[in-house]
């Protein structure tokens, strides 16, 4: 969670608090969570004993917080979110991910050990002792650790790195739009309905008639403005963004409490 801007709420609040939230976790350590930005301060937050408001073998976690943190005028922290790589709808990344897991799995000999860890706890009547115990959670870290590296490198990811705003979202529009009408001009296969719903968001219901020359001269302008606006503008943009929704979002409270 930390790689995404993430921190765990009841840990910040009381550092050094460790409270086993599952049953039967012979480490004392918590496997649940609550997750937030730093930003967003906590008033309070701690466990519920077991089976107390939660019929369940977990316990019951809860925090408090102010809502104007998060919903009134003070903006916290935007949290950098990077997408996964791994996406059930393409084929060729989960084939990918697939071969990269199972030569992980090999190479840390996941199975083999996870075989004669269950030979062993079969032979005790399926009673597992903290070794075993240690061993599978080792066998656990190392399977997971497979597994991040298989998603790091089945697919690449081409990132602009650029804050989001109305404003930059309008320029890649148009960018996406020249680049789907001049490969149509090509006689490759392009989808009609994003082309549809392009021209409406970027308000040039006629751009479909332009000539070829025309649109690669567009193109050329817009990733340009895009490539300059990444230089600075592109913050700038964002602030001012941020700026008007909590204005308008103050005012809108304002209205209904008045």
């Amino acid at each position: 969670m930390s790689e995404v801007g993430l921190v765990k709420a009841i840990q910040s609040k009381h550092p050094g608090s460790h409270q086993a939230t599952y049953q039967r976790n012979l480490r004392g350590y918590p496997i649940d969570g609550i997750f937030a930005t730093p930003d967003v301060p906590i008033l309070a937050a701690g466990y519920y004993p077991f089976d107390k408001h939660v019929a369940s073998d977990h316990r019951g976690l809860w925090i408090d917080f102010d809502l104007n943190s998060l919903l009134g005028g003070h903006q916290p922290t935007k949290s950098t979110h990077v997408p996964r790589r791994l996406v059930m709808h393409n084929k060729r990344v989960v084939q990918q991910y697939v071969q990269l897991a199972e030569q992980g799995y090999m190479q840390y000999n996941i199975p083999g050990r996870l075989s004669t860890l269950g030979f062993d706890v079969a032979r005790q009547q399926g009673v597992i002792t903290k070794s075993q115990a240690v061993r599978f959670d080792r066998i656990h870290a190392d399977a997971y650790t497979v597994q991040r590296l298989a998603e790091q490198n089945c697919r690449k990811l081409s990132m602009g790195g650029a804050e989001w705003s109305p404003k930059g979202q309008s320029i890649r529009h148009r960018i996406t739009l020249w680049r789907l009408l001049l490969k149509g001009r090509r006689q490759c296969w392009v989808s009609s309905r994003k082309v549809r719903r392009l021209l409406l968001k970027t308000n040039e219901p006629l751009a479909w008639k332009l000539t070829t020359a025309e649109l690669e001269s567009h193109l050329t302008q817009d990733l340009g403005q895009y490539r300059d606006a990444k230089r600075g503008l592109t913050s700038k943009w964002r602030k001012a963004h941020v700026t008007k929704s909590a204005t308008r979002r103050q005012a809108n409270e304002n209205d209904i409490t008045a």
